[in-house]
């Protein structure tokens, strides 16, 4: 057994049958990359399978809590679930970067590390369907999602920042900005805080793991404040 990942394994209540899935589900191209003359694999294939493999999940869990929507609906809202920003916090909540195998200079990026976060997440599923089999990944999607789509209110398939744009637009002209006053930590985690300006005026502020998901906190919280 491979220590390294015992607390990922016991969170997911997996026990492997091949680590070297798991492995490569959490290596990054770079890694593989300097090393060049060992025989390692990185999360690129595995991603793939992964994606696949929570996209039918999603659409399953959400045709079966909504009987009676269209697949226009059922679509927007599998959208709503599955995007970078909802993985890339997954991934964080769950500290993937602590067993990632990433170059030195990967290592060092300060950026945003929401689309590698992403993808480790995506690449894990695929390595869970791969060494246990699609039902033990249903069963780790849908422990993680189900809560979230049977709390589902019609307003959150909104985004909320297109929703302000167009509620400022309908009363007047003027200037909509999105300012970062806060960005900490380092790149395994990453903290920001929003403004949401408008005519030189304060709507609202809102704060995340990153700076889209801190504009959006922000536009949420300036549609909240019309609201009240």
């Amino acid at each position: 057994m491979n220590t390294l990942y015992q607390k990922l394994f016991d969170f997911f209540s997996i026990e492997p049958k091949d680590i070297s899935l798991y492995t490569a589900a959490l290596t990054h191209a770079s890694y593989k990359n300097e090393h060049q003359n060992e025989n390692i694999q990185d999360y690129d294939r595995l991603e793939y399978i992964g994606d696949s493999v929570l996209d039918l999940v999603i659409a399953d869990l959400l045709y079966k809590q909504f009987p009676n929507e269209r697949s226009g609906f059922l679509s927007k809202t599998r959208s709503y679930f599955v995007n970078g920003e909802t993985l890339s916090e997954i991934s964080q909540k769950v500290n993937l970067l602590d067993y990632a195998n990433l170059s030195k200079g990967e290592l060092n990026n300060t950026l945003d590390r929401s689309k590698l976060l992403e993808d480790m997440f995506e690449a894990l599923l695929g390595a869970v369907y791969l060494d246990q089999g699609y039902e033990k990944a249903k069963e780790i999607i849908t422990l993680i999602f189900l809560p979230g789509i049977k709390a589902l209110k019609p307003e959150d398939l909104q985004d909320p920042k297109s929703h302000l744009q167009e509620v400022l637009q309908a009363e007047g002209k003027g200037k909509i900005e999105y300012r970062v006053i806060l960005d900490e930590g380092n790149a395994q985690n990453k903290h920001f805080i929003v403004e949401v300006v408008f005519n030189g005026i304060v709507l609202g502020t809102g704060q995340g793991s990153s700076k889209k998901h801190a504009e959006k906190e922000a536009a949420s919280d300036a549609l909240r404040r019309r609201i009240q």
